[in-house]
């Protein structure tokens, strides 16, 4: 499966063109892009599945979720909670799970997730504007309609009704929540506000969707929703190994990549598929679950210790391990987006990690990768060039443009380019060029 981003005027980047098919390496220091472009493949590829499979769904629970935001407000507002305010907070609770089922330990309760689901797959459309009308008539009593905040989250609630029935428009609604999940509420770059960003998605060297930026939102301009058949239907996103551990604290967003992930480990616990023998040869300890808990153990009949004794590096072979035994990597329709996992690894497990990625790209595994670091890149040069054909094979460089803030993402086949970059602080600090 092969998909083409094309990016312009949005965060960091000024332009850029990516083609994913195979294995796709983004090189380039900290704060270019890079990561962008990884993120914003992700929240596409989430929203457009989401979109295919409940669409309608996931606007009426955004628009929910937006009326929580404003019952709350308004009762940090207030010391008095009358007996409307409870009334209409029961209404919107009655959809919207607690937080607290959001947190690590119980993020796993996946079932009673699953019965808010059904409560909004049963809400008719009449009911919710009702709440909703409620929700706006009652923040605008004199008291609380002061509040700039409020009057922003009541225009956005208003705007998200407005256009519920019309698809394009739930589409956008659906982006604009996958997108702000994962990079935030600020699409352009703060010094260019007044730059309009585009993001273009192409399927099978046609244009599929197309979209306009703006600093806070983005907008549906075309779609052909027939190609979106032709898209991932997954695609997991790995941003830190730390996120499997008993002291991370996760208050993350209901909709990040952190949730998806750790939902993924869950259904590991029945594995699909078989282990990755690479792994269970090469690095010391495994991770195992049991009860909906992690555990850590050296060896298969060692005891079972804390994951405060397992290396971040273990863990960064092990999230692909459980996420391969859940059958979440491999197969073309699933795309595995990595960013940076030398963060964690020492030069030598990081040419064992690029020697993974390579194998599971041969046996059919799409997998998108950013790094900073020579050895991995040179490592899945090395690598690919052994197992992979060319045209499955994409490197691509961040480049600084003449504009301030703005990077430039281009292909390269000459990895020179790449690590003469990569080596100038090494060269000004020992030989001062």
């Amino acid at each position: 499966m092969s998909i083409n981003i094309s990016i312009s005027d949005f965060a960091k980047i000024k332009k850029a063109n990516v083609k994913i098919n195979g294995l796709t390496v983004i090189s380039g220091e900290n704060d270019t892009g890079k990561s962008t472009v990884g993120k914003v493949v992700y929240s596409l590829i989430k929203s457009i599945n989401t979109y295919k499979t409940s669409g309608v769904n996931v606007i009426k629970k955004s628009i929910l979720e937006q009326m929580e935001d404003i019952i709350r407000l308004i009762g940090r507002l207030t010391i008095r909670k009358t007996k409307k305010f409870v009334e209409l907070r029961n209404q919107i609770f009655y959809y919207i799970p607690s937080p607290v089922l959001y947190d690590v330990d119980s993020l796993f309760s996946l079932d009673r997730l699953e019965r808010y689901e059904e409560r909004i797959a049963k809400l008719e459309f009449e009911q919710l504007s009702n709440i909703a009308k409620e929700t706006n008539d009652f923040a605008q009593k004199k008291q609380y309609w002061n509040d700039s905040l409020l009057q922003d989250k009541i225009n956005r609630l208003l705007y998200m009704i407005s256009f519920y029935q019309e698809e394009s428009k739930q589409l956008s609604v659906n982006l604009n929540l996958e997108l702000k999940a994962s990079i935030g509420d600020v699409l352009i770059n703060s010094l260019h506000p007044e730059d309009k960003g585009k993001i273009s998605l192409s399927l099978k060297d046609k244009e599929a969707l197309s979209l306009d930026v703006t600093t806070e939102n983005l907008v549906v301009t075309k779609y052909n929703a027939d190609d979106f058949e032709y898209i991932f239907d997954d695609a997991t996103y790995i941003e830190t190994p730390l996120l499997i551990s008993e002291e991370f604290d996760l208050k993350f967003n209901k909709r990040s990549s952190y949730a998806d992930i750790l939902k993924k480990i869950k259904i590991a616990q029945n594995p699909k598929e078989k282990k990755l023998e690479y792994i269970l040869q090469t690095i010391p300890g495994e991770i195992y679950m049991k009860n909906d808990k992690f555990s850590y153990k050296v060896s298969p009949k060692g005891k079972e210790l804390s994951l405060s004794a397992m290396a971040s590096g273990v863990k960064s072979f092990n999230i692909l391990q459980l996420l391969a035994q859940g059958g979440f990597i491999g197969g073309v329709s699933k795309l595995l987006i990595v960013d940076e996992p030398e963060n964690h690894l020492h030069p030598e497990w990081q040419l064992k990690y690029a020697e993974l990625i390579v194998s599971l790209v041969a046996k059919g595994a799409s997998i998108m990768l950013t790094s900073h670091s020579p050895y991995m890149i040179e490592a899945l040069y090395y690598y690919a060039k052994q197992h992979l054909d060319e045209n499955k094979v994409a490197f691509y460089y961040t480049e600084q443009t003449n504009i301030e803030n703005y990077t430039e993402i281009k292909g390269t086949t000459d990895l020179s380019i790449i690590f003469d970059k990569l080596s100038k602080p090494l060269e000004k600090l020992v030989w001062n060029k």
